[in-house]
């Protein structure tokens, strides 16, 4: 499919696509006349970016998973320390936040 196409399904931009293709998250086909050809595991691909934003990974750390998955090893293990990782850092800036809001002094 088309970069609009897969945009308009995946409910973001083609700037984000190709921004995404500059990263190395997709890797689109091209045709002969040059136009970028997404196949259909496009589409999943990119909800799972989304989903991980949505968490809190950056796209580097997504990169880095679904290059895992590329290589045929399962990145799950790998997925989940980063979502613990985030999961810590969210938990310690509530801390922090929560003690700003007592007025207690934050370490």
């Amino acid at each position: 499919m088309r970069i609009g196409e897969l945009a308009a399904r995946a409910g973001v931009t083609a700037k984000a696509l190709r921004h995404y293709e500059r990263v190395g998250l997709v890797v689109p086909e091209r045709t002969e006349s040059g136009y970028r050809d997404y196949s259909a595991s496009a589409l999943g691909r990119i909800g799972f970016i989304l989903a991980g934003q949505r968490v809190g990974l950056s796209l580097r750390e997504l990169r880095g998973i679904l290059e895992l998955r590329d290589r045929g090893h399962a990145p799950c293990a790998h997925a989940l320390d980063l979502v613990d990782q985030r999961l810590r850092e969210i938990e310690e800036r509530l801390a922090s936040l929560s003690a700003m809001r007592r007025g207690r002094k934050v370490p």
